[in-house]
């Protein structure tokens, strides 16, 4: 989905401020960030296709935190046909709502995996479900051990996540030997949509980085634009948190079209936990120098700096420039106000709306 602000042209720019933003409806989705518990049911019934079906007493659902849990209670031997045992492995608290990992918490998603469990009563009758649920934190050290656990003390029928990826990575290398198929909203890597691969066990449900890549290089073949400047939010080396969603997302596109081998296109990587006025000004002082055609990917209240600096600039003014504000996860498109600041005037947050 692309919202225009103040596009007045065809393949030719024109005077007046213009910024495009560029989101998608992956939220929005059944088997988007929020999954509605209708894809959950249905989710769980192609699951519980793989297992022997027997109709016995009414069903119910147990939900199990695993650091909690000793594994002591366990009926060891015990065949499992009348219970579906699930492993939820998602971050319970994630601050940057610009991540996938935001809108996969814990609390969001495990309502609707219970009540998806509970609405298959009347399909299975007497099947009862244990619903392991483990605290990924987004840490790649964290959250395999978590998988590891349940493994160990109530064998998972299937995970369910993990959505970050240095922790869904080592999860699907792990269930292609336990034999566990793993479903995720997250995944959007291409290495992981490599079925003959040690990923073959995991079923990705969402979008993927090259799917917009497609997108962002046609757009550019439309409007006949082959000077490109990608500024991308990039976690530091210190923050151990490696490759940030913008880093993946621009960096797919980046590589389609020609990567290091194509001089009309940079990239700008940038700390945006420690940018300032003056990291904006160096960033736009070099992106346009080089383009006409900016990319940015980062926190709204960071693109809200950058434009207001821009606009300072006279960047937004002359119609030389076009500004892309790529955010693949908006939550609430008619919420969505990248330029309103409630601390700041009024006067000032129109000019960052223009």
């Amino acid at each position: 989905r692309v919202s225009r602000s103040g596009w007045r042209g065809g393949k030719r720019l024109l005077a007046g401020p213009t910024l495009l933003t560029i989101t998608s409806e992956y939220c929005r989705s059944s088997c988007g960030c929020k999954m509605k518990t209708t894809a959950m049911t249905t989710l769980l019934v192609v699951l519980l296709m793989m297992r022997p079906i027997l109709m016995l007493k009414i069903s119910k659902v147990n939900v199990i935190n695993i650091s909690d849990w000793n594994g002591e209670d366990r009926e060891i031997g015990k065949e499992k046909e009348q219970k579906v045992t699930v492993g939820l492995l998602l971050p319970r608290h994630f601050p940057h709502p610009d991540d996938l990992a935001y809108h996969s918490r814990l609390d969001s998603v495990l309502p609707g995996v219970v009540l998806a469990a509970q609405d298959l009563h009347h399909i299975l009758p007497g099947w009862s479900w244990d619903i392991m649920v483990g605290d990924t934190e987004c840490n790649s050290s964290t959250g395999p051990l978590k998988a590891v656990d349940m493994f160990y003390k109530n064998r998972p029928d299937v995970f369910l996540g993990p959505v970050c990826p240095y922790v869904l990575s080592p999860v699907s290398r792990f269930s292609s030997i336990w034999s566990i198929p793993v479903f995720t909203t997250g995944g959007m890597n291409a290495a992981f949509r490599q079925k003959n691969s040690e990923y073959r066990l995991l079923t990705c449900m969402g979008a993927n980085y090259q799917q917009f890549g497609n997108f962002f290089k046609h757009l550019l073949d439309e409007y006949s634009w082959h000077h490109v400047s990608f500024l991308y939010d990039s976690y530091s080396a210190e923050s151990g948190r490696g490759m940030s969603m913008c880093e993946f997302t621009l960096g797919q596109t980046f590589s389609m079209l020609g990567g290091f081998k194509n001089g009309n296109i940079s990239h700008i990587p940038f700390d945006a936990e420690k940018s300032n006025r003056s990291t904006y000004l160096e960033l736009l002082e070099k992106s346009s120098s080089q383009s006409r055609v900016i990319a940015v990917c980062a926190p709204s209240t960071v693109l809200r700096s950058i434009l207001l600096t821009a606009d300072d600039l006279g960047m937004l003014s002359t119609g030389d420039f076009v500004f892309f504000n790529v955010d693949l996860f908006i939550n609430d498109w008619d919420l969505y106000k990248p330029w309103n600041n409630p601390n700041e005037a009024d006067e000032e947050n129109q000019r960052a709306k223009k």
